[in-house]
């Protein structure tokens, strides 16, 4: 009896915190931007959250050209005009040119401006390729560890970690 009491306990502390997302929601705080009041709207912002694709042991840079569009596969969103459905869409995905792809690529972002890694390494100082006609400088192996080090480690990782613990202490 005391062993089926303690399993019935921990199941319910578990299945407790997908209960506290609905609750959440439904007293709206003002850091919700989906609401998440029924199951079929946590399913949808699991689904939609899983979908991001972040290049994180392999992709390209951010000045690589795209030289096709492929299917990624379905996306899923609610449906603004039928409050319960949700429907679908095909998410396309950008296929990059293979000789400006690398492993661990911290410059990938196409959404910055190039001036914000030139900030932080310099001018790119890799080789050179021809596309569509025009030089188009790969940054070296080197430059991506170091944007990695000082800026995504550095100034964003360490700095948030040093303001949250060091100043506890005080």
């Amino acid at each position: 009896m005391n062993t089926i009491l303690t399993c019935f306990v921990v199941m319910l502390i578990g299945y407790s915190c997908y209960a506290m997302v609905v609750i959440r929601s439904v007293s709206n705080p003002r850091l919700t931007k989906i609401a998440r009041t029924t199951c079929s709207h946590c399913f949808l912002i699991s689904v939609v959250i899983n979908t991001v694709q972040e290049p994180l042991v392999y992709g390209p840079y951010f000045n690589a050209p795209v030289i096709g569009v492929e299917d990624a596969g379905p996306v899923y969103y609610q449906n603004e005009k039928q409050v319960n459905m949700i429907s679908w869409i095909i998410k396309k995905k950008s296929k990059y040119d293979p000789r400006f792809c690398t492993i661990l690529p911290r410059m990938y972002s196409q959404a910055r401006e190039p001036q914000v890694y030139y900030e932080w390494v310099g001018q790119p100082k890799g080789p050179v390729y021809m596309v569509d006609g025009q030089p188009v400088q790969k940054p070296s192996f080197g430059q991506n560890l170091s944007f990695m080090f000082r800026y995504q480690l550095g100034h964003m990782y360490f700095r948030y970690f040093m303001w949250n613990f060091l100043r506890t202490s005080e």
